[in-house]
């Protein structure tokens, strides 16, 4: 009957809705997901009664789920709304919550959940099942997030779905990490499969009883009920479950060795369901498939899959960790050591902070010793190895037989092959191919140097056919060369690796025995960049990963020389380095490169070759030079293109028609290149962003001091304690010792890796599903204003911001734009030996692709020098501080050397003259200015001209000296009828004690409480939402 009513289409009699709802749930009973829905959508039609359509509206978003996800995603505002008036009834609130956290949707999850722990009702049970859940799955919405998480009490089972009930004792077990345990009650939840009715929590639950037993390296049982399940399946179409199933035995797959099945186990869980369909799941193919790719050395098959779109909350769920451990993974195989160390690190920072620090969900110490090693810190390895091998639950898996190997590696020769030995024992019993591959080969090593040589040659002929068997054609190559070597020509053909003809095993030795294993005996690993060379790559997505730009080579060219095709916010989705790679064919290496038009390369050389301020003294200028090489072979931080849109946006800030926020850390260090610290800074910038945007009613340029600001100009050489002075972390090291201060070229390379890595991360953080919603950022605003001491100030915009965004939701506006935003990157172009080997050629014109804007700090704008030579070269737009010091005449000089062609958006000069002197020095400057016609942008920078020594020995500034200053600069404009164009400020998004005052009053006394900067003092998150809310009634005013 329900499916002629569906069929007749007119039907409008009450008693049918019940009719087909019931007739849902029988299809939904036959995993008839499709014709439950179209029942579903019918009766919701025919129903009036509001708690009667939440029931329906949340049985269809079941139903939909069923077959996929992401369809279901369309009615979670509906339930949410639903939920909040009480007509959605709260035993329907678990699988809600579930669907939020899966789409990604965190904080809506985190408000239903505080309303369900407030009052439970007949949920009492759930929310203990809920909590146990959470802390496993999605730890951050859960009030205690350090220490070992207990697992679900016992409840009523009456009130509690069963299914639910399992997902949580399976999720307190292996939170835990007591695999015994885990592995018995997995067994007990499966085996009631075939009992018990199918619920919305089934699949979680069974997919968290088939990752208990890969956790605890018990992949044979796995694999049984896998085929089991996936034979239960047989007939139905359940998507979703084959889905979740495919992935697992994906993970299975590639943690057996078995790479190419992982690869085709995680493409078909892909194909059950696209990427988009998984929410925050994607982590598991994802992992699986960029792990798989990496060690078959299908590194642009890899860089693909990083290039795919993950929504934000996967990184605040267990499912970004092996994510993380996969990229991390491709970094180390790419030869990107510290972007490695730094995935890894994060990785472990996360579970630390969650009380998951348990090894089977991601090894992040062995990983990160490896990392350790490849950098040659073999004393940082063996911390992280020992702390590895020392914690619990380790005797007898793979992760102690990987800790064994890295530590046979970091250790003398006399016990590696007793460590290595043991090692493969374990590695064995685990079922861990491509592990015995690279132990075998290592023992091959040992016993090689041992003079054991026919031990050796068996050895290591043994790791080339366990190589080959797995499919890890960059280890098969290598142990190719060594082993045939070792063999004495005695390979058999069957042994060779695939694409090695006879007679290849010379050239290879001579490529991999020099600067390879054999010569470090650090293991294999590759010493030369392998990462794939993307050329016109049209990759767009938006995860905290690598992105290829869209290719400008052959685009059609507009007037001005660029590219005319479309220039919008797509560009900034596309990133180049660490994990990819960007390979424009019209973009060459300017270094003596022939390629160069000879003019330029002449006039680069003079520009290089003038006097530089604040150049470090090296101690070994070779080594400085091998750095610039290895740089420049690099792939760079941005683009031209993006360059070229920064250009575009800045135009408008010249005209009037913008205005340019500028801010980050005052120096960034690689000690506090985090996740949490970066996304902390962009957090803020993007809140200060929308209240300026609202008061000033123009679009806000968003430029962060990252990505790059490793370097410091300093007044002095010798510091207060006597040592040389510490010039940012590009540099040397802020540790007091005389070591620690002498300059380190290859500091150059690491600041290279981690602010690729940054870059990657804002453009990720920035995208359409990253933190910068319009709407998500309001609220953060609100809660400011709601805690902020100076409430009453600032509530009446905030209200006004409020009906805005209000008004909009209802008029139905959704442009993309609110959704995501762009974030550029720039920093002071102070050290010359890094940047010269970032200097790239595109059509025609000379960037600097270590950054979008570089600046001239006030120390190095010497009319005569070479840095503001060099700046006069590039296509960049250019920043050049102007302190109190400067004339008129100066500051025109300037502006015609930088701007000669007066392009709007060129430059940017940022006024740092200091609270009492900016009203005074800054008009005749910007009087000159305008009267040579030129169309600059003027940018107030309030920190510098304000900094002092506090009563109790801090370098520190006041807020209300800052905010005069910016009073002064309006001021300044309003009555010259000039722009005032921007604001340049150090701030972090961390709840630091740097500068005094502000709405929190911080006092000389209260610095000491967190005063963390590695140099200047850094306005905290509230000052600079409270300086963008003065800022806003300044515009306002304009």
């Amino acid at each position: 009957m329900a499916r002629h009513l569906v069929a007749a289409n007119d039907v409008t009699a009450a008693w049918a809705a019940p009719v087909l709802v019931e007739a849902a749930d029988l299809a939904q009973l036959d995993h008839d997901g499709e014709a439950a829905a179209r029942f579903l959508e019918t009766a919701l039609e025919l129903t009036t009664g509001e708690r009667e359509r939440a029931a329906i509206l949340a049985k269809l978003a079941d139903a939909e789920w069923s077959v996929n996800p992401g369809a279901a995603a369309r009615h979670l505002d509906r339930l949410i709304a639903a939920a909040r008036d009480s007509t959605l009834d709260r035993s329907r609130w678990p699988v809600l919550l579930r669907q939020l956290l899966w789409h990604s949707r965190n904080q809506d999850a985190a408000d239903l959940m505080r309303l369900l722990r407030a009052d439970p009702g007949p949920a009492e049970g759930a929310v203990r099942d809920l909590d146990a859940w959470l802390a496993y799955t999605h730890p951050t919405l859960v009030r205690r997030r350090t220490g070992a998480t207990t697992g679900p009490q016992p409840a009523d089972a009456s009130n509690t779905d069963p299914w639910l009930r399992s997902t949580a004792v399976l999720a307190g077990a292996l939170a835990r990490g007591q695999d015994d345990e885990t592995v018995a009650r997995a067994e007990d939840v499966l085996r009631d499969l075939r009992l018990s009715r199918d619920t919305a929590w089934t699949d979680e639950a069974v997919l968290l009883a088939l990752l208990a037993f890969v956790y605890a390296d018990r992949n044979d049982k796995a694999v049984e009920w896998h085929d089991r399940l996936l034979a239960d399946l047989a007939g139905r179409p359940d998507v979703v479950r084959r889905a979740l199933l495919a992935t697992v035995r994906a993970e299975i797959a590639v943690r057996d060795g078995d790479l190419a099945a992982g690869l085709r186990h995680a493409t078909t869980a892909l194909r059950h369901l696209p990427a988009r369909s998984w929410g925050v799941a994607v982590g598991l193919p994802l992992g699986s498939l960029i792990l798989a790719a990496t060690r078959m050395g299908r590194y642009e098959e890899a860089a693909k899959y990083l290039t795919y779109s993950i929504p934000e909350g996967m990184f605040t769920s267990r499912y970004g960790l092996g994510y993380l451990w996969a990229r991390g993974q491709y970094h180390l195989a790419t030869n990107h050591a510290h972007a490695a160390l730094a995935d890894f690190r994060s990785c472990g920072e996360l579970m630390r902070d969650w009380g998951l620090d348990i090894a089977g969900l991601a090894p992040w110490r062995t990983s990160a010793a490896e990392a350790w090693l490849r950098l040659g810190n073999s004393d940082q390895a063996r911390l992280l190895i020992f702390d590895q091998l020392a914690r619990p639950g380790v005797d007898g898996t793979r992760i102690r037989g990987t800790g064994l190997w890295l530590l046979a590696l970091a250790s003398p020769p006399s016990r590696r092959m007793s460590l290595c030995t043991e090692a493969l024992e374990l590695l064995e019993r685990s079922g861990d191919r491509f592990g015995q591959a690279r132990v075998l080969a290592d023992l091959g090593q040992a016993c090689n140097a041992a003079q054991q040589k026919r031990r050796a040659r068996l050895l290591l002929r043994q790791a080339l056919h366990v190589a080959n068997m797995c499919g890890a054609q960059p280890l098969a190559t290598e142990l190719f060369a060594v082993s045939g070597e070792a063999a004495e020509d005695t390979v058999s053909p069957d042994l060779r690796p695939a694409g090695i003809e006879p007679g290849g095993r010379d050239r290879l030795t001579v490529q991999f025995g020099a600067s390879g294993r054999v010569a470090r005996g650090h293991g294999l690993h590759q010493p030369r960049d392998r990462r794939p060379a993307l050329r016109h790559a049209k990759h767009r997505g938006t995860a905290p990963d690598p992105r290829v730009p869209q290719a400008r080579r052959e685009a059609p060219q507009g007037p001005s020389g660029r590219s005319a095709h479309r220039v919008d916010q797509d560009r900034m989705r596309g990133t180049t380095v660490v994990s990819d790679v960007l390979a424009l064919n019209d973009t060459e290496a300017p270094d003596l490169d022939p390629a160069m038009p000879e003019p330029m390369r002449l006039r680069l050389a003079e520009a290089l070759g003038r006097p530089a301020a604040q150049q470090p003294d090296w101690p070994d200028p070779a080594a400085v030079a091998d750095v610039r090489r290895t740089l420049g072979n690099l792939p760079p931080i941005t683009t031209p293109a993006e360059i070229d849109l920064l250009h575009d946006r800045l135009a408008q800030v010249a005209r009037g028609e913008a205005f340019l926020l500028q801010g980050g850390d005052c120096a960034e260090t690689f000690a506090e290149n985090t996740e949490s610290h970066i996304r902390g800074n962009i957090r803020t910038l993007l809140q200060m962003a929308v209240v300026l945007t609202y008061a000033a009613s123009l679009p806000v340029v968003k430029v962060g001091r990252i990505a790059g600001q490793y370097a410091k100009p300093r007044s002095n050489t010798i510091d207060s304690l006597g040592l040389p002075v510490y010039r940012g972390d590009i540099v040397n090291s802020l540790f007091p010792t005389p070591a620690a201060r002498v300059p380190d070229p290859k500091r150059l390379v690491q600041a290279h890796s981690v602010s690729a890595a940054t870059m990657n991360l804002v453009r990720a953080a920035t995208g359409q599903a990253g933190i910068a919603d319009l709407r998500q950022v309001h609220d953060w605003n609100q809660d400011f204003v709601r805690m902020t001491p100076a409430r009453a100030r600032y509530e009446a915009l905030a209200t006004e911001i409020d009906r805005a965004m209000r008004f909009m939701a209802v008029c139905g506006v959704d442009h993309g734009s609110l959704h995501g935003t762009e974030i550029f990157a720039s920093h002071e172009a102070l050290l010359l030996d890094y940047e010269r080997p970032m200097l790239r050629v595109s059509d025609g014109r000379l960037y600097c692709l270590s950054t979008h804007m570089p600046w001239i700090g006030e120390r190095t704008r010497q009319p005569d020098g070479a840095h503001m030579a060099l700046a006069e070269m590039l296509a960049n737009p250019i920043g050049l501080k102007i302190g109190p010091s400067t004339t008129p005449a100066q500051a025109v000089e300037y502006v015609e050397r930088l701007d000669p062609d007066n392009r709007p958006g060129r430059l940017t000069l940022i006024s740092r003259m200091g609270h009492g002197r900016v009203r005074e020095v800054l008009a005749p400057i910007v009087e000159a200015v305008t009267a040579s016609g030129h169309l600059v942008i003027w940018q107030c920078d309030p920190m510098h001209g304000n900094t002092y020594e506090s009563a109790g020995g801090y370098k520190t500034r006041h807020f209300d000296r800052i905010v005069d200053e910016v009073a002064g600069f309006f001021a300044v404009h309003a009555e010259l009828g000039t722009h005032p164009g921007g604001l340049h400020v150090e701030l972090t998004g961390e709840d630091v004690t740097e500068c005094l005052g502000g709405a929190q009053d911080i006092s000389d006394a209260g610095l000491a409480e967190r005063y963390e900067t590695a140099c200047d003092p850094r306005l905290n998150t509230q000052q600079s939402l409270e300086l963008a809310f003065t800022v806003a009634e300044m515009l306002r005013a304009v």
